[in-house]
């Protein structure tokens, strides 16, 4: 009996690699999202303490007036930078479905291929079968 040969074997293995590249890049894109939304928090903790903290004089209230702006700049800022990192990661995402899905498609392809195989296996060891016990019966 011959062994199984899956001509697109080489094209599975290059699709389960851009499958796994394509996952890898979402998580990265993941794990940058996750970042910047603790940095945001970080911002939004260093306002808070601002805003609690309780200045004697008109310079101090000044100062802090300013660092409560800065503050605020910098919140702003960072969620733009989180609303473009969620696109990116949603991109990632997407491209990492498709990938998986292209790989399903050729596993599947692959399992019918070797079920048609193991079929006509199965016939031609029968047709060796009925030959061998035919020539017996003639002997």
């Amino acid at each position: 009996m011959k062994k199984f040969n899956f001509r697109l074997q080489k094209v599975l293995e290059y699709r389960a690699l851009e499958e796994e590249w394509a996952k890898q890049a979402w998580l990265e894109k993941q794990a940058e999202r996750i970042a910047a939304e603790a940095e945001l928090q970080r911002i939004r903790d260093r306002r808070t303490s601002l805003i609690a903290s309780n200045p004697n004089t008109l310079d101090d209230r000044l100062a802090l007036g300013r660092a409560v702006e800065k503050a605020d700049d910098d919140d702003r800022a960072q969620q733009v930078v989180i609303a473009e990192l969620i696109a990116e990661e949603l991109s990632a995402h997407a491209d990492y479905l498709r990938k998986q899905e292209d790989l399903k498609v050729l596993e599947k392809m692959k399992e019918r291929k070797l079920e048609q195989w193991k079929l006509e296996q199965e016939r031609k060891d029968q047709a060796a079968l009925d030959e061998w016990s035919a020539q017996r019966k003639a002997a």
